[in-house]
């Protein structure tokens, strides 16, 4: 089957199984669509003889970090790979013009890489809605308590009640562009490997007095909510607990290096290291110079600037970091990448936070959460509540408040 013909068959699949929905988060489908989609998404590929696009998917999918198509649910891969994605690379790659619309009803949308990134629009909101003050820097949260749940909650005059502690003055925070870094550094700094719930439980022992107290008549939790659990402690909810016991993270590496070779295209895709066989391995490198401006001279020094990206299943551990990063280097090498110099090795292990095949399937906890929004003065957001995009996050919350799915209760 050509590709094409492929991606129309795959864009009706999706249709006939999910219907036209808003937003990002599927809608909850029939009890036979679940088992049609309860499998790895390349065994659903297979299944429904759509094999052709997979070299397609792998890019689009795991290229992202997004999980191996061997082992991520469908599900997910079916949340990010929607019609009017395929159709609009199909569109752009093919001289078939308006037929695709006139014939299959194609939508049209933009593919299109953010310059500055997406720290950038957050740098930019913080700015012009000045937010600075309202956005507090340096906080330690020790415990949260919701009255009700748990031990000795009964009698708490305010919906929540969260203990912290401060590491520097509430008046004065960084600067718009270091928004990101919620203690103050600079972001490629602050964001690396983080602890275990555990870890970050002992820590916040360590830290001392949690003398400060602050009354709040609701919770939104968009940390990852596994992080947060144990600070929950005998307060959070069976439901609750269930389904964030059931999230499994990911971790993405993001490396800046430089390199005295010179590569011509912006983004170079490693196949080897976009396959479950190849976990760990580079399957990306971005031409950062040719990315964000290809008209700029080379680099005076003549070092010119890159990102490599890597993929692992689960947590990596910081004593992992060294041994992954010397593979980075090694596959480099055998790319044709000489002199590299690595600057920050940066890895994301609560990456992609996802559901197994049976927690979508069978338990149905996507949307089981989406039912309890609001209960217990508490709001579930951020990638652990939909997916690891800012698009997702952005539409998930705007579901909650264009449906009026938030019922905000005891």
């Amino acid at each position: 089957m050509p590709l094409a013909a492929a991606i129309v068959k795959y864009a009706a699949l999706h249709r006939e199984i999910f219907g036209e929905y808003e937003y990002s988060l599927l809608p909850q489908p029939s009890e036979a669509n679940l088992q049609r989609i309860a499998k790895p998404f390349l065994q659903f590929l297979v299944d429904e003889g759509l094999r052709e696009i997979e070299a397609v998917v792998l890019i689009m999918q795991t290229a992202q970090g997004y999980g191996f198509l061997e082992t991520v649910p469908a599900y997910y891969a079916l949340s990010w790979l929607t019609p009017k994605l395929l159709e609009s690379f199909l569109k752009a790659a093919l001289p078939v013009g308006n037929e695709l619309d006139d014939q299959h009803g194609f939508q049209v949308s933009v593919i299109m890489l953010l310059r500055n990134g997406f720290l950038h629009l957050w740098d930019r909101m913080v700015e012009v809605e000045q937010l600075g003050g309202q956005i507090q820097y340096g906080v330690h949260v020790h415990a949260i308590r919701r009255r009700g749940i748990g031990t000795g909650t009964s009698s708490m005059s305010s919906a929540v009640e969260i203990s912290l502690r401060r590491e520097q003055p509430q008046e004065a925070g960084p600067s718009p562009v270091k928004a990101a870094a919620a203690d103050g550094r600079e972001p490629e700094e602050f964001f690396s490997l983080y602890p275990s719930p555990a870890e970050v439980k002992d820590k916040e022992k360590s830290l001392g007095d949690f003398g400060e107290t602050i009354a709040c008549d609701y919770l939104f939790v968009a940390a990852p909510f596994d992080v947060v659990l144990p600070l929950l402690g005998d307060g959070a909810t069976p439901d609750e607990t269930e389904y964030i016991n059931a999230l499994r993270p990911m971790t993405l590496v993001a490396s800046l290096f430089t390199s005295t070779s010179v590569m011509e295209r912006p983004i170079e895709s490693m196949v080897e290291g976009s396959k479950l066989t190849g976990e760990g391995r580079l399957y990306s490198a971005r031409h950062t110079r040719r990315v964000n401006d290809p008209s700029l001279p080379p680099p005076a020094d003549g070092r010119e600037p890159y990102v490599g990206h890597q993929l692992y299943n689960g947590r990596m551990a910081p004593a992992d970091a060294k041994a992954a990063q010397a593979t980075m280097v090694k596959d480099l090498a055998a790319y044709g990448y000489q002199d590299v110099q690595v600057g920050k090795y940066c890895a994301f292990n609560t990456y992609l936070p996802h559901l197994d095949v049976e927690g979508v399937c069978v338990h149905k906890y996507p949307w089981k959460l989406l039912a309890n929004q609001g209960q217990n003065h508490t709001v579930w957001i951020g990638s652990s509540a939909c997916y690891e995009s800012v698009l997702d996050v952005v539409n998930y919350n705007n579901l909650l408040l264009d449906r009026e799915h938030i019922k905000l209760v005891d």
